[in-house]
């Protein structure tokens, strides 16, 4: 019975379907650990470049793996040195200056208010602005504390960061066997088309994480260095936040320029307007010169289809989601792709 099955090609793409989503599943089911892993994936999938090319000039490859994470750990550590220490500065000074902010911002309102009383328009309408303007008020103060939270969360995932390295240290030292272990467990008739569909979708992850790393570090830089030129306190702080929320494609850069406008708006509505000029111009650099040097067509999707990704993975899944929305997008439109061929190859057959 088996075998009849699998020498049918619906039997053995039926199984390999079955097999998938028992993967998933089973994924699912232990999500709670799977944090350092994924991380590993990142961190492998960025240092691939390097390590392969210094194994392919000689180099044994547990040595260029390790030798690419001494240069990284000197980087690391120079940032540690130089980097972190205003960082951490501009971090508290920010937590001490934030009620000033904030009374600043509650002024403003309180004057808008004022202003908005002297309009002569219906209570019920003057009720609903009033409580559209407490609603933002809370909305501001929500958005700081969670952020601050999201700052101590990350400091206390102190041993997912540690044992990621270790991880993907495996992964890359094991790459080339495991890939030729598959190769040759895989049925002949199975082999090409399995090896080309996850090919295909090693290019898409792998474009997209290193691409997205990179660009989001250029513009985090260019953040960094645009509002420092404005005189913007926390330009450091700002930069680290564009970074971060510009990892998350089409909203991230809208969501990074926010904390540096409002900042600019309490010294005055002009440097607000430096600062959202800034922001536009370094997102017209990003979309213009970095997105299509660095990372291409890596994912290949309409930009309809990556927006209502990005909506559903935060909707559901929130903020990792949103991380995860454009890769996980890449990897359905590929297994969507091979399905579409079988399907094409079994109707001609």
């Amino acid at each position: 019975m088996v075998g009849r099955l699998l020498a049918d090609p619906r039997g053995r793409w039926g199984g390999a379907a079955l097999l998938a989503v028992l993967v998933l599943l089973g994924l699912y089911a232990v999500r709670a650990v799977l944090p350092p892993f994924l991380l590993a994936l990142v961190l492998a999938y960025t240092l691939h470049p390097p390590v392969d090319q210094l194994h392919r000039m000689g180099l044994r490859r547990a040595w260029a793996i390790l030798l690419v994470y001494a240069l990284v750990g000197l980087l690391a550590g120079t940032v540690i040195v130089f980097v972190v220490p205003l960082f951490v500065n501009e971090l508290s000074g920010l937590a001490e200056t934030i009620p000033k902010y904030i009374s600043h911002v509650q002024g403003i309102i309180g004057g808008m208010e004022r202003r908005f009383d002297r309009i002569p328009l219906p209570g019920a309408f003057k009720t609903l602005v009033d409580e559209h303007v407490a609603r933002a008020q809370a909305a501001l103060l929500s958005a700081i504390s969670r952020m601050v939270s999201a700052v101590f969360a990350l400091l206390g995932q102190a041993f997912t960061i540690a044992i990621a390295p270790v991880l993907a240290f495996y992964m890359l030292n094991d790459l080339p066997a495991f890939r030729r272990q598959l190769e040759t467990s895989l049925p002949p008739v199975w082999r090409q088309r399995v090896m080309a569909f996850l090919g295909e979708l090693d290019r898409v992850l792998a474009g997209f994480i290193r691409g997205q790393l990179i660009v989001s570090a250029a513009v985090g830089a260019l953040t960094a260095v645009a509002m420092g030129i404005l005189g913007l306190p926390f330009a450091l702080v700002l930069g680290i936040i564009a970074f971060f929320t510009d990892l998350i494609p089409y909203f991230g850069p809208f969501l990074g320029a926010v904390p540096g406008v409002l900042l600019a708006a309490t010294s005055s509505w002009t440097l607000a307007l430096k600062a959202a000029v800034a922001y536009v111009l370094i997102q017209q650099v990003e979309a213009a010169v970095l997105i299509p040097r660095v990372m291409g067509n890596s994912v290949g999707l309409h930009p309809l289809v990556l927006v209502f990704a990005l909506l559903i993975g935060g909707r559901f899944f929130g903020i990792p989601g949103l991380l995860l929305a454009v890769p996980a997008a890449g990897c359905l439109k590929v297994v969507a792709t091979f399905a579409l061929r079988w399907l094409t190859a079994l109707r001609q057959a």
